[in-house]
């Protein structure tokens, strides 16, 4: 008798594994000892950063994670700030991410890490940005049981927080001097069509967002 074995593959997971501010001093933002979790073959790592920079547009911003030269899927770049992700599959259980801009005299910014497991394409199913609204419009196209990440910033000379609809909050940072808000949020299980997403900081300023989502 033969037997036919049916093994249940999961719906991808996602989960915040970093968040911090930089500010290097320099055009290179370096962050050592980044957890990645288990090494799961499929698992892609989610880079996320809303970036201030002494350039105006064009922004050449490239990263590495892990030590493997990582895929930038969405920029939106205004007047001296911008938001960005970006995506690649190291090995190992942690490692170090690096972002340059090559175009700039500055850079800092603050970074959001997710982990996705069970990842059944590295190719986003859709990605959004927003550098003109409050609230930013992130939404996105999602397929059923896919998962989703977003960034946000707003500058301002006060501490300031973000609401987030469709996301679920991972994090909200300040920068060193303590002004401004920098948030980050994810969601999972999404049903397949049009996901609203939205971020909305307190107060004025230059303000950016991007985000993604994956099946």
């Amino acid at each position: 008798m033969s037997h036919l074995t049916i093994v249940d593959t999961p719906p991808p997971a996602i989960e915040l594994m970093h968040d911090s501010y930089e500010e290097p001093g320099g055009v290179t933002i370096t962050i050592t000892g980044v957890s990645f979790g288990p090494d799961y073959s499929r698992r892609l790592i989610v880079v996320g950063c809303r970036y201030t920079c002494s350039t105006d547009s064009n922004h050449n911003i490239t990263a590495t994670i892990g030590g493997v030269s990582a895929t930038r899927i969405v920029n939106r770049a205004a007047t001296n700030t911008g938001a960005c992700m970006f995506t690649a599959q190291p090995s190992g259980t942690s490692g170090t991410i690096s972002i340059r801009l090559t175009d700039a005299a500055s850079l800092s910014g603050a970074v959001g890490v997710w982990a996705v497991n069970f990842i059944r394409s590295v190719t986003p199913v859709d990605t959004g940005s927003d550098i003109a609204n409050n609230p930013l419009n992130l939404n996105l196209t999602t397929s059923a049981q896919g998962v989703g990440c977003a960034i946000s910033g707003i500058s301002g000379s006060t501490p300031q927080t973000t609401s987030w609809s469709g996301a679920t909050k991972d994090f909200d940072i300040q920068n060193g001097g303590g002004g401004g808000s920098y948030s980050g949020g994810s969601f999972s299980r999404a049903s397949s069509g049009t996901r609203t997403i939205s971020a909305d900081p307190t107060g004025s300023g230059s303000i950016a967002g991007c985000s993604a989502s994956f099946r």
